[in-house]
This record gives structure tokens, C-alpha cells and sequence, in this order.
């Protein structure tokens, strides 16, 4: 049950006059008028494995609160019954309705008032009220979903996941990801392949290529949960620089420190260029957080994004066959080039891969 809908509707019940009342310790809107009281009973919808709305129980708790107020004001009492569903009605619902002429259904989901033959069609007004009410709630939460999935899903974050899927689709149409000769021989890194095959472009290729569907699942939900935050604070083409130079800067670290000391290892995965953005990250949130009444930026805090990055590069440093070279490689650019940006532009202001192989494969 969507508690923040309901206590808009209260809200603007007590705008129109409504006020919320208890009667046998149940709640009711209450509305004064001159000769009369008018009666609002509103019955939330029901959750999985609760029972379901007795519509009879409603009606005579309804109906008892009728008397009560005719017995205390000495006014008339007119009331009205409504039912709050998440979708279309249930059967039970529908069969209950032609016992009474006073229940309106509210489908939550479309924002429509629902006044099946044989119901009031009108109660002074206040059916247009809820009904313009909750179709202007639905919107606004349509709304929201779509602001939520275009934060979620920022274009150059999203098409670099959307590469690396591709990729790993093509390579496992073709052989195993799992083989580090089969990843070697389409785009993995190593060392004999760049001294005698002078195949300099595996720098690039390599940080798309990933060891079977776990390392590529867990480095595509690191990226996903990271680069989105990134990308709206440097905007996308400065992301993406940002991203690739990365992830360059960690082949290079790995060959350096990993593939020519150890030329039997095959280096491959994109957590190097992601543990660039963590250090893009980590610089942003320095400046934007610490020192202000902020304690976070979009919901990730100093101390959250030191613990992913200390966790993770513990990690590697623990586990064989983890590229921890590549990774602060990564980290370092990502941090030095963030640096550059916000010092070009002040005025700019805009985030845990786990990676193993085993003793011939390298995970970046």
C-alpha cells in the first residue's frame, strides 16, 4: 500500500472540508454543512495474503456511523462508501455492489473513479474532487517513473553496458569466455601479442571483453550503480573521455606490472575503467560533500564510497588472479582526470566488481 498516496488524498479531503474523525475505532471523513453532515468512508486496497474487503462489514460500519451522527448533531447523515483498488475490481466487489447504491470504486492504478450501474453518481461535488485528485497523482507518479529510469539509465553509461553485453553475446555465440586462449584470441590482452604481434589496439578492446557471464554481470552492475552518478555530474562527453583514457591508463598498468612479468597471463575485463570512475567519483564527492551540510551526493557519502573502494581493491590484493595494478591504475586516472575537469570548469557541479580468474587469466 502506497502510504504517501493516502496521506496526499487526507490531505486534500481536509482541503474540500473533510475531517478525519473515529467512530468504534475506525476512521471516517467527516463534512459539516448547514441542515447536514455528509459521511466519507475510504477502505484502502488490500496487500498479498491479507483477506479481503467485506464490502457488508464496510456498509454497516458505514451505516452505523449514519446513526451515530444523526443521534450527536441532530442533522441529517449522508454518506458515501469508497473502495480503494490497485487495479480492476475483484469479483466478490462487483457481486456486493447491487445490495447497495451508495459504494464507489477508486482504481488507484488509472486514477478513475469507478460508479457501476445501479450507484450514486454524484455526492456534492466530491466525486470529481477524488477522481481529478488521483488522476493527477497518477501522472505525477508517471512522471516520477520516468524521471527515475532517465536518472538510471544515462546515454554513454548505458551504452557502455549496452557494448559490453553485445560483445560477450558475440564471444559466447563464438566459443567459451570462460577459456583464456578463446578470450586471448578475440580482444583479451597479453603480452606476446603486443611485443610480437604489435596488436596495440587490445589496450582498448580488452576492456570490453570480460571471463564468462559473472564477471561480466557483477562489472556491469558496479558500472551501472557508479557510472550514472558520474555522468550527470560531468556530463556525458567528458564522461566518456573520462571512462576510456581509464581504462587505457589500467591496460597500461597491467601490462606493466602483470602481463610482462607473468607473459602466460590474458588480461580482459572492465573494472580497470570503472575503478576509474570510482576515482572520479571519490573526487567529486570531496569537494561537493565534505566541508558542506551535505552528506552525500545522490545518495552516496564519503565514507560509503571509501568503503567500496578500500573493500574492493582488498579484495584483489587478497584473491589470486585479480589485476590489482590495473585496478589503481584505473583509480588513480580516474581521480587525477576528474581533478582536471573540475579544474577547468568550478562551475560544473553535478558511483564493486568482484573479479576473479584463475591462474592464466587476469580480470581488469
Amino acid at each position: 500500500m502506497d502510504q504517501s498516496y493516502y496521506q496526499a488524498l487526507f490531505q486534500k479531503l481536509e482541503r474540500i472540508g473533510y475531517q478525519a474523525v473515529r467512530s468504534r475505532g475506525e476512521l471516517f471523513f467527516k463534512k459539516e454543512k448547514e441542515d447536514s453532515v455528509l459521511l466519507l468512508r475510504l477502505v484502502p486496497e488490500t496487500l498479498p495474503g491479507q483477506d479481503p474487503v467485506d464490502v457488508d462489514r464496510e456498509h454497516a460500519l458505514a451505516d452505523q456511523m449514519a446513526r451515530d451522527t444523526m443521534v450527536l448533531s441532530g442533522k441529517k447523515a449522508e454518506g458515501i462508501l469508497v473502495l480503494v483498488r490497485n487495479g480492476s475490481p475483484d469479483g466478490h466487489i462487483l457481486d456486493s455492489l447491487p445490495a447497495y447504491d451508495d459504494i464507489w470504486i477508486l482504481d488507484r492504478s488509472t486514477g478513475r473513479l469507478l460508479i457501476y450501474e445501479g450507484q450514486k453518481t454524484y455526492f456534492y461535488g466530491l466525486e470529481d474532487e477524488i477522481e481529478n485528485f488521483s488522476r493527477s497523482w497518477e501522472a505525477g507518479r508517471r512522471a516520477e517513473e520516468r524521471k527515475h529510469m532517465a536518472a538510471t539509465f544515462t546515454p554513454v553509461n548505458t551504452g557502455l553496458i549496452l557494448a559490453n553485453i553485445i560483445v560477450f553475446a558475440i564471444l559466447s555465440a563464438l566459443g567459451d569466455t570462460n577459456d583464456g586462449n578463446f578470450i586471448a584470441s578475440h580482444g583479451g590482452m597479453t603480452w606476446p601479442l603486443l611485443e610480437g604481434g604489435h596488436r596495440y589496439y587490445l589496450l582498448f578492446t580488452s576492456m570490453f571483453v570480460h571471463f564468462g557471464v559473472r564477471h561480466l554481470g557483477e562489472n556491469m552492475l558496479m558500472l551501472l550503480l557508479s557510472g550514472r552518478t558520474l555522468e550527470r555530474h560531468l556530463g556525458s562527453l567528458r564522461y566518456l573521455i573520462l571512462y576510456l583514457t581509464s581504462g587505457l591508463v589500467s591496460s597500461l598498468s597491467s601490462l606493466a606490472f602483470t602481463l610482462i612479468p607473468d607473459p602466460r597471463s590474458v588480461s580482459a575485463g572492465a573494472s580497470g575503467a570503472i575503478f576509474g570512475v570510482l576515482g572520479g567519483l571519490l573526487l567529486v564527492i570531496l569537494i561537493h560533500v565534505s566541508g558542506t551540510k551535505r552528506r552525500s551526493l545522490e545518495g552516496i557519502s564519503l565514507r560509503g564510497i571509501m568503503f567500496i573502494i578500500l573493500f574492493s581493491l582488498g579484495y584483489g590484493f587478497t584473491v589470486s588472479g585479480v589485476d590489482s595494478a590495473a585496478h589503481l591504475g584505473g583509480l588513480v586516472s580516474g581521480f587525477v582526470l576528474t581533478a582536471i575537469m573540475e579544474g577547468m570548469d568550478r562551475a560544473l557541479g553535478r558511483s564493486y566488481p568482484a573479479k576473479k580468474r584463475n591462474r592464466y587469466r587476469t580480470h581488469i
